[in-house]
């Protein structure tokens, strides 16, 4: 029969029970980690059915003939406990290892002390267990400071990744936006500029064939952010179909042309006819207005003064696109962060204030999308 402590120690027990539950539900409510919701989940409705179990102990002692059979439901707790460390990582597997490791070592040489007949061997075992006590509580603490760190490492990384989405999409958004209003601007610039409205008093002429100017260069700069973005979460499709390279280089020369002569700089191609035919099977408009294009534009606004070269040969079996000029010339600084996502060279800014550092990535991923290479030398 029960005696005169039990009864308190029973009502102990079941408000520590009730407690208990009733933390891991408030938890689970108000968790908003979906991994941390599955681990308590599973913890709640272990410990839930391991008390409804071990309530079952008590009837005995106060003369009411039910038997302890829920004493293996007690095991059904452990088993939910398990699930959740194997299923959805309630702790760290290292941990586990680490601290049952450490533990069988205590216990292990714990039991050669009691076990040890002479005074002597008790005594060291006993100065070894004093020290394994100490490393071995030092050995788990390291690893729960290693362990959460990592997990502390992942939790932000997962949150930079969350954030560079949210940051790309806005981006995407106001960049569709932007070029909305700037193609609008340029439509009507252009029929001003063509005479669509009549024709435009001398001395506004000038003034239309800058606006429109400066406003289709707004359009490729928002369509290279645009492109870059694109290019970096791997939405580009390329539609790839055999090609003339060398018709394409001298279409592209000659659109340009009128740009570097407007500077006064010499642009010229040479085409090694010994390489020829130049066919390569590729996306000719992403090439031709994203590389070939990119490159030789890039060295018409780097190029204060003299002379652009721009050359077609075979060479070792591959084809190759060059564009020599007499400009500022690249650092090897410069050259680091050349062909990345918004690099800038050091002095790049005050030479072209229109650059979007953009322009080389993008040729450096439709390049090597492509199964080529690129780089710059200087």
């Amino acid at each position: 029969m029960a005696g005169p402590l039990f009864l308190p120690f029973l009502i102990i027990w079941i408000l520590y029970a009730a407690a208990h539950v009733k933390l891991l539900f408030d938890r689970l409510r108000t968790t908003v980690n979906i991994e941390e919701g599955a681990q308590i989940k599973y913890i709640l409705i272990g410990t839930a059915i391991g008390y409804a179990g071990g309530c079952t102990n008590y009837f005995l002692w106060y003369g009411i003939p039910v038997l302890p059979f829920g004493n293996f439901a007690v095991a059904i707790y452990i088993i939910f406990v398990a699930y959740a460390i194997l299923k959805h990582g309630l702790f760290s597997m290292k941990v586990i290892a680490t601290d049952f490791i450490v533990f069988a070592l205590w216990l292990f040489v714990f039991i050669r002390m009691l076990l040890a007949e002479a005074a002597t061997e008790q005594l060291i075992n006993g100065g070894l267990l004093f020290v394994l006590l100490i490393v071995g509580t030092l050995l788990i603490r390291s690893v729960d400071r290693e362990v959460e760190q990592r997990e502390r490492i992942e939790k932000l990384a997962q949150e930079l990744a969350e954030t560079n989405e949210r940051q790309t999409t806005l981006m995407h958004f106001v960049t569709h936006e932007v070029k909305g209003y700037l193609a609008k601007d340029e439509g009507a610039f252009a029929a001003l500029a063509d005479g669509d409205f009549g024709a435009l008093p001398e001395p506004l002429k000038p003034f239309v064939a800058q606006a429109l100017a400066q406003t289709r260069l707004g359009v490729n700069s928002v369509l290279n952010i645009l492109k870059a973005s694109n290019l970096k979460t791997g939405t580009t499709a390329y539609k790839k179909e055999p090609f003339d390279l060398a018709e394409l280089a001298a279409n592209s020369v000659e659109k340009l042309k009128a740009a570097a002569e407007g500077k006064g700089l010499a642009l010229t191609l040479a085409v090694d006819q010994g390489g020829a035919p130049y066919t390569v099977t590729g996306d000719k408009a992403e090439i031709g207005d994203h590389v070939l294009r990119n490159l030789i534009d890039n060295a018409i606004n780097y190029t204060p003064s003299g002379s652009i070269a721009v050359s077609l040969k075979k060479q070792d079996g591959r084809i190759v696109f060059a564009v020599k000029d007499t400009g500022i010339g690249i650092t090897d600084d410069d050259k680091k962060r050349l062909f990345t996502e918004g690099g800038h060279g050091k002095d790049s800014i005050t030479v072209n204030v229109h650059s979007t550092g953009y322009g080389l990535f993008i040729a450096k991923s439709i390049v090597e999308a492509h199964g080529g290479t690129i780089r710059a030398e200087s």
